[in-house]
């Protein structure tokens, strides 16, 4: 692991660690978009309702 850090150097660990930071963030923002539209259509389920539902087909 330390050779792999000294051959790419900070510059690239810090570039590949904001990289994935970055897709993490698109990912929940594309959900939280999702999740918006869900509300607006009226298709939002509760949590708690879902949970019900799936102990009862256990």
């Amino acid at each position: 692991m330390i050779k792999w850090l000294k051959r790419i150097g900070l510059a690239g660990f810090l570039f590949f660690l904001i990289k994935g930071l970055i897709w993490i963030g698109i990912f929940f923002y594309v959900k939280s978009c999702t999740d918006k539209k869900k509300e607006k259509a009226g298709n939002i389920v509760p949590a708690s309702i879902t949970a019900t539902f799936c102990k009862l087909r256990v």
